[in-house]
This record gives C-alpha cells, sequence and structure tokens, in this order.
C-alpha cells in the first residue's frame, strides 16, 4: 500500500508539472497573439493616438530591436514604432509611403522556457498603392514580466534582401507606365526616391521647428535627400533615402526624438554603418542575454524549479496543451496497472 502511495504522490507532481508546461506556453503564446493583433491594421491606430493606452504593453526601461530598422529604448519609443510606422492613419493621404501595414499574423513556431519566448510568425502586409498583399516572415524572442509586459524583445525580418525587389515588382504596373517598360532597379529608386523627398521635407516643414530644424529650407531638404543612396529594406537603418522614409511617420508624433532622424546627419538612426555597427554592437543594447537564468529561479522560488527544468523549453505546436493531457490520461493507465500489481501481491 506504502508504494501505492507514493506512486500516486509522483504522479500528481509530475502531472502538475506537465500542466504547468502547457500553461505557461499558452500564456506565452496568447502574449505574443495579443501584442501581434495590437500592431495590426487599423488596430494600432488607437495606440498610437493614446501612448499610455499603447504603453500597457511594455515595460518603461523596454529595450528592443528590429534589424533592419534599429533599436527602441523606453516604453514610449516602442510604442511609437510598434504601432506608428506602419500606422496609416500616422502616414496619412499628405505625404508618400511605399511602406506596406500588416494586416494579420499566423503562428509558425513557438519555443517557451520560463519568462523568455522564441517566436516565427507568417504577417501579411498591405501595400495600398499597388493594391496587393505582401508575405513577410518574422522571427522574435521575447522577455517577458511576470505580468505579461514586453521588457525585451529582438526580432529579424527573414529574407529582408529579397523584399525591396518584391515591392516594386508590385508596383510594376504603376512604374511602367511612368518608366517605360524596360526601367531597371535604378530607375526605380531614382523615381521613388524623387517622390519621397518633397514628402519627408514637408512633414520636416511642419515639424521640425526651431530648434528642432534640420534643414534651412524646403528646397535644401529635398536637394540632400534626393543625393542620398535610397536603400532597401534591410538598409533601413543606414544613411539612406528608405530610413528617412520610415522615420518620417513618426516626426509628427513625436518631434523632439524624430526629426534628427530625418536631418542630415540622421540623428543616430539614419547612419552609415560598418560590419560590427550592423551586428555586434546593437546587441551590446540589451541588459542581459536572452537566457533563462534557472540557477537564480531555483535560489528565489524552489517550488517553480520543477516546472522550469530543460524539459520546459517547449519547442511545440499548438497541440502542446493536449499532449500533455494525453500524457496525463497514459499515465493513469500506468498508475492503474502498478497498483493492480502492488495490491495483488
Amino acid at each position: 500500500m506504502y508504494t501505492a502511495i507514493v506512486l500516486l504522490a509522483c504522479l500528481a507532481s509530475t502531472l502538475a508539472q506537465r500542466l504547468t508546461e502547457a500553461e505557461n506556453y499558452q500564456q506565452k503564446l496568447d502574449w505574443i497573439t495579443r501584442y501581434n493583433t495590437a500592431i495590426t491594421t487599423p488596430n494600432a491606430q488607437q495606440y498610437i493616438q493614446n501612448i499610455t493606452l499603447g504603453s500597457q504593453f511594455f515595460t518603461e526601461d523596454a529595450v528592443s530591436r528590429i534589424d533592419v530598422a534599429g533599436i527602441f529604448q523606453g516604453a514610449r519609443h516602442n510604442v511609437e514604432y510598434s504601432f506608428g510606422v506602419w500606422s496609416p492613419a500616422v502616414q496619412g493621404s499628405s505625404h508618400l509611403s511605399i511602406l506596406p501595414y500588416p494586416v494579420s499574423f499566423e503562428h509558425k513556431s513557438l519555443a517557451v522556457t520560463g519568462n523568455i519566448a522564441f517566436s516565427t510568425v507568417l504577417a501579411q502586409f498591405y501595400q495600398p498603392l499597388a493594391n496587393v498583399t505582401i508575405p513577410v516572415g518574422l522571427a522574435t524572442t521575447y522577455a517577458f514580466t511576470d505580468d505579461g509586459k514586453i521588457k525585451a524583445y529582438d526580432a529579424t525580418v527573414l529574407n529582408s534582401q529579397f523584399f525591396g525587389a518584391y515591392l516594386f515588382e508590385s508596383l510594376s504596373p504603376m512604374l511602367s507606365a511612368v518608366l517605360g517598360a524596360n526601367y531597371t532597379q535604378a530607375d526605380v529608386y531614382g523615381f521613388i526616391g524623387n517622390l519621397a523627398a518633397p514628402s519627408i521635407c514637408q512633414i520636416h516643414t511642419q515639424n521640425c521647428t526651431g530648434s528642432l530644424a534640420q534643414y534651412s529650407s524646403q528646397d535644401e531638404c529635398e536637394s540632400f535627400i534626393k543625393a542620398l543612396p535610397f536603400g532597401d529594406l534591410y538598409q533601413a537603418k543606414a544613411n539612406t533615402t528608405m530610413c528617412r522614409i520610415i522615420h518620417q511617420n513618426m516626426a509628427s508624433v513625436d518631434p523632439e526624438a524624430h526629426c534628427p532622424h530625418i536631418g542630415k546627419t540622421g540623428g543616430g538612426a539614419c547612419i552609415d554603418r560598418n560590419y560590427t555597427g550592423w551586428i555586434q554592437d546593437d546587441q551590446s543594447v540589451f541588459p542581459q542575454p536572452f537566457m533563462y537564468d534557472f540557477a537564480a529561479q531555483a535560489q528565489s522560488n524552489w517550488s517553480d524549479l520543477g516546472s522550469l527544468n530543460s524539459t520546459n523549453t517547449a519547442v511545440v505546436a499548438a497541440s502542446r496543451t493536449s499532449a500533455a493531457s494525453n500524457l496525463a490520461a497514459f499515465s493513469l493507465v500506468g498508475l492503474a496497472a502498478g497498483l493492480f500489481h502492488v495490491l495483488a501481491m
């Protein structure tokens, strides 16, 4: 009988850990889904129009990076870039923006350990000028607080080097009418750059006044922008027109922070970078690696150690919870057999 009790206690402990693992996985999936849903159009508009409302997703000292776009520090800047860059309401109709905006996300994979999660999604971005939807793959590592706020994330746009060509290919009917049938990519970049310059500079004239002014006149601004290399999406944090197209959208929301980004110096955002500037230096902004500290967790809360061991790293499909239930059923069958054997002795 004693042996049966021990078996039952072990089973109860195992099932509790498995359920905790499944619940933790589902919780992180819910948190990521909530954030991705918020940044889609038209949902994003409410958060960029009310920064306090948008701040519910981030800690005050949140740090994040999107490999093609740059580093964002603090809750306010994370709200601005998460919800404002892509928002048609921010882009408006008075200036050119070739940027598509997200309309949906589909989860492809998820790995969870404690409050660290790695997610890949297939997003659909809508480009209104061409009236096309463009697939975009995103791989993101998140660090959450216990109450679901993002304290850090590191996102990579998959195969971003091909994005520009695909985007401009979708605009080919319009471009052919203007540039002729045999236009080159250089023709496209020159054409779009010339269209973008008046738009960027109008935003500057309207919002970057007084000490925030980056150019002495509209003409000076346009001449500078037109002389820049246009850049592809993966050069959206380099000294390019593409970088300034992204940052123009935010100059009307937060001129003090974003006017320098569309100026001549690039304000630390749109600047020339070497290899280490692209790869190594960016990583230094994160206060700690995206790795779960098992030792610290064990010292602070021994009761959670069992549910946060190496088996809690879940590279799983959405059926993880049902798998845990199946395990429970299987274990109960095993327990019944074991009890029968013990009681028969």
